[in-house]
């Protein structure tokens, strides 16, 4: 406001400021509207008459007034402040308390989650939700899948073997590390992805556990399993001791309900990263 006196008097400078002002005001309003609607808890407002429709309606008030006034300032103000915020928003630098959008993300997620999570699954609507169980998955592995999926969820399984008595501490270490680095891999493959890491004694109760537990139930549960190929001589996938568990492993898939993909020549022995171009 100290530089607006050199504009010209006050006939000229105080439409300017109003607008500036009356913009401040609607996006104040806007952003305790957000923070409402959004149900974060850390946001308690102490004014009694506080509600999300007085924040709305003032929020939109405001803008009323400013193209009331006069139009040609309202747009250019409008056009200012939204070119820096776009600015902002290239060149910023990064933040760790995020904006009001992941807040908003979270609540249309968890209300839509819930809702498929109520609703049968319908054959007419089917997406392919696959689970890919390995423990090192070659590059061709993952592109199947990737493409497989289509439309559907991918999750990439992974297991910790353990006595979880004897090295409780480890493996859970060992498993927070396995599940920041599969975050990590996928998103460098630019992947659309979820992982999951458990915890278990041997590879056939490591599978059950992750087929058992992994996504929402219903639509959003995984329904088609992809197992590798095991081979007698490598012997990589989840350590399995034996023919004898690995056919376990696929009967119990089976028992689940679960459609099973077995992958054969996908290049286990392959080596580098699958990346989404």
């Amino acid at each position: 406001s100290g530089g607006a006196v050199f504009i010209g008097g006050l006939a000229e400078v105080a439409p300017i400021l109003t607008n500036f002002f009356l913009l401040t005001y609607s996006l104040t309003n806007l952003a305790t509207f957000l923070l409402e609607i959004s149900g974060l808890i850390n946001f308690r407002p102490t004014w009694r008459f506080y509600s999300w429709h007085s924040a709305l309606l003032g929020a939109v008030l405001n803008i009323v007034v400013m193209f009331y006034l006069n139009v040609l300032y309202a747009s250019v103000t409008v056009a200012i402040v939204f070119a820096v915020f776009i600015g902002i928003s290239v060149n910023g630098p990064d933040v760790v308390w995020g904006d009001i959008s992941q807040a908003l993300m979270f609540k249309q997620a968890r209300a839509q989650i819930i809702s498929l999570q109520r609703q049968p699954r319908v054959a007419k609507f089917w997406r392919p939700s696959m689970m890919l169980l390995t423990e090192d998955p070659s590059p061709v592995l993952l592109g199947f899948c990737d493409d497989a999926k289509k439309g559907g969820i991918l999750v990439l399984g992974k297991a910790v073997l353990g006595d979880s008595v004897l090295a409780g501490n480890e493996l859970i270490e060992r498993t927070i590390q396995l599940k920041a680095e599969l975050l990590s891999q996928i998103a460098q493959a630019d992947l659309q992805a979820f992982p999951h890491v458990v915890t278990s004694p041997n590879a056939r109760l490591a599978c059950q556990n992750l087929v058992l537990s992994a996504g929402m139930q219903g639509a959003m549960e995984p329904d088609i399993i992809v197992v590798p190929q095991w081979d007698d001589n490598a012997g990589s996938f989840m350590h399995v001791s034996g023919s004898a568990e690995y056919t376990h492993i696929l009967s119990d898939m089976i028992s689940m309900g679960k459609n099973l993909i077995v992958a054969c020549n996908v290049g286990a022995g392959a080596r580098g990263s699958f990346r989404r171009s």
